[in-house]
């Protein structure tokens, strides 16, 4: 799993929304990082993108997971939050309630939608 959800990486991450603009317009905008353990969370992230390895990526991720862990950058307040599903009457082995977000669920992907179908008349 990508771990730029650990770094400021984007605008839309609300606990560093102008890191992650700094970021996403490479330093054109937003503010840079003055935390050393964020700045190092960015750091660690563009060696985890660089490095082949997957013992040295385990190893970056981890140390990515303690900083965020030790830091509390976000406290997350609601998780596993089912939502409605809306879709045609037609369109078969839809759940009717699933969890809500794209990682990692990809939205319905977790539900493997190859196994939706279509009703055709008289079914």
């Amino acid at each position: 799993m990508d771990p730029g959800a650990l770094a400021p990486t984007s605008e839309a991450q609300l606990q560093w929304p102008l890191w992650g603009i700094n970021f996403q317009t490479r330093g054109e905008k937003g503010e840079a990082p003055d935390l050393p353990d964020v700045k190092a969370l960015a750091d660690l992230l563009q060696q985890w993108r660089l490095a082949v390895d997957p013992d040295e990526q385990r190893a970056i991720w981890k140390k990515m997971l303690e900083l965020w862990t030790d830091g509390v950058y976000s406290i997350g307040t609601v998780a596993s939050t089912l939502q409605p599903v809306v879709h045609r009457r037609s369109l078969v082995n839809v759940p009717d309630e699933a969890l809500f977000g794209y990682d990692p669920t990809a939205y319905l992907g977790v539900y493997m939608p190859d196994t939706f179908w279509f009703r055709t008349e008289g079914q």
